[in-house]
């Protein structure tokens, strides 16, 4: 009985977290049971720290942040991170790779550098 009420506390933990995703998506406030925490500035190079590619040059560079984390959240994806002032960079395994090329100082405005990301995480309801 533990173990398949643990499996339902998990599930719900799970389906939770998601609809919070979803919502961040929607309204892009802050004010919801999501907030964004930043996980510093990280150092990254043409063999990206995150797999993939730039997902998207933000418009205005001043929304690179915002955007970006629309773009993973609508994809359940939890980190993410801006460089270069407007390139967002995520993916389903951001979490485990971003600090690959270890920390870095010099990121500007919370939007990274040259080859310096700053990089935050979608946290959802004290999980």
């Amino acid at each position: 009985y533990f173990i398949q009420s643990n499996l339902r506390m998990s599930v719900f933990v799970r389906a939770v977290c998601t609809i919070c995703l979803i919502s961040t998506y929607a309204q892009g406030t802050d004010n919801l049971p999501c907030q964004l925490v930043h996980l510093g500035c990280w150092k990254d190079t043409v063999n990206r720290a995150i797999s993939g590619r730039v997902r998207f040059n933000a418009q205005p560079p001043s929304e690179a942040v915002e955007q970006c984390r629309n773009y993973a959240a609508k994809r359940q994806w939890d980190v993410f991170a801006v460089q270069y002032q407007r390139e967002c960079f995520t993916s389903a395994n951001a979490r485990e790779t971003y600090q690959k090329y270890g920390a870095a100082d010099a990121c500007l405005n919370g939007r990274g550098g040259n080859w310096m990301q700053d990089v935050y995480e979608i946290k959802c309801g004290g999980i």
